[in-house]
């Protein structure tokens, strides 16, 4: 399965390695997980209209949560590309320091991730 395939609904910010990462995880994340929202936005979606994903997801990016780790699919973040571009740059250490509720919510969907896919 091709990364490009999906390059106009969603981006994979800074990747050199593809290899771990396959299009249904991508839509998982996508669609499932982050709900076609950056993991920084506010969640406005009306009961009953989150059905089907029908909102522009070409300006988000998916990044690597932690850096030391390789991107997986329990190790990535969808981000605007600005968000990424300063996620990549700052650090997750950072993040733990400055936002820890942000970190928390990240780690939680994270932790669906693992329970729903990684084990």
């Amino acid at each position: 399965c091709s990364v490009n395939m999906l390059c106009c609904s969603v981006s994979l910010h800074t990747f050199q390695d593809y290899s771990t990462i396959c299009c249904l995880q991508i839509i998982f994340l996508l669609r499932e997980v982050y709900r076609g929202f950056s993991a920084r936005a506010d969640r406005q979606v009306v009961p009953g209209g989150d059905k089907g994903l029908m909102r522009a997801t070409a300006h988000l990016h998916l990044t690597r949560w932690d850096s030391s780790r390789p991107p997986t699919v329990d190790n990535l973040v969808l981000l605007t590309q600005e968000e990424a571009e300063e996620h990549d740059q700052l650090g997750l250490q950072h993040w733990q320091q400055e936002d820890p509720e942000f970190v928390a919510r990240v780690e939680g969907l994270l932790n669906v991730v693992r329970q729903q896919i990684c084990y």
